[in-house]
């Protein structure tokens, strides 16, 4: 059986501070961002439907994590005390499974040249 993997992506913008930080950097500060998000499943193709997963599923289970980042101060949302993008994408990873398909990575840009990709 040939290896198939899918792969969907969205979108969400919030506020962040990083901490740990020297004061004078321009992460330090609050700043806002827009993130791409991008997950990879793998999975066999269903013979009924002929996918892999439905897309439609992924959006509902998305929504509500979409829902607790989207317009947010990550510093304020649990587990996220510092966001950086490794954390963020560390995040979603723990909270993203989708039913029939095995998560297998997880990336996050905030920035079109600047993406981190967590495995798991």
């Amino acid at each position: 059986m040939r290896r198939i993997e899918l792969q969907k992506t969205w979108h969400f913008e919030a506020a962040r501070r990083l901490t740990g930080l020297p004061a004078d950097h321009r992460c330090a500060r609050l700043h806002g961002s827009s993130f791409t998000v991008e997950v990879t499943v793998e999975a066999p193709i269903d013979n009924a439907t002929g996918w892999v997963i439905d897309f439609d599923v992924m959006e509902r289970v998305w929504q509500p994590v979409h829902d607790q980042l989207d317009h947010r101060l990550l510093n304020d949302v649990d587990g996220l005390a510092n966001p950086t993008t490794e954390h963020i994408a560390l995040w979603l990873l723990q909270r993203l499974s989708f039913e029939g398909a095995k998560v297998r990575r997880v990336s996050v840009a905030e920035l079109p040249t600047a993406k981190v990709t967590v495995y798991a």
